[in-house]
């Protein structure tokens, strides 16, 4: 057997079954509107749902699972005698990606119960908005990272400097 790398390394659970868990834990805390969405090859690609916020109302959020980083630490770790494709350890990857989601969604969740991060704090990378400049909806994380790697002049993110150690 091969030595654990990722937690959830050998996870049999469906991506499928995990937004579901997604969904039911954000339902307990009061979410609305749930939502899965696929990719043209029939794979989970998001789960979108909509949270309470004390002044906005409903706020859209949508939880992606990026696996590529995973794919690529199941692929260097695999044995000399593997006979693992890559498509399947993608199709792992792809799992243990939405039970890592599963588990930082309600840990999130719970946060905010607990008053230890507002709805916006917790989830701001995943806010669902829209891109005045594309015409498109994109979430806050993306909608930073374009922002913030604009040529010198367009409008752009303005980082604040780190504070100086005194």
């Amino acid at each position: 057997m091969a030595r654990q790398v990722v937690k959830y390394q050998t996870t049999s659970v469906e991506a499928a079954r995990s937004a579901q868990q997604i969904c039911d834990l954000a339902r307990k805390y009061g979410a609305s509107r749930f939502e899965m969405r696929w990719d043209d090859r029939r794979r989970l690609e998001g789960v979108r749902f909509a949270v309470r916020h004390p002044e906005a109302g409903e706020v859209p959020v949508v939880l992606r699972a990026p696996e590529e980083t995973i794919t690529r630490i199941l692929w260097d770790a695999r044995g000399p005698n593997s006979r693992k494709t890559r498509a399947e350890i993608a199709d792992q990857a792809h799992r243990i990606a939405w039970r890592h989601m599963k588990d930082l969604t309600e840990q999130l969740l719970l946060a905010t119960r607990l008053g230890l991060r507002t709805v916006e704090g917790a989830f701001m990378a995943d806010i669902e908005v829209w891109d005045d400049e594309t015409g498109e909806t994109t979430t806050m994380a993306e909608l930073f990272a374009r922002r913030a790697r604009l040529e010198p002049g367009q409008r752009s993110v303005r980082l604040l400097p780190a504070a100086r150690r005194v």
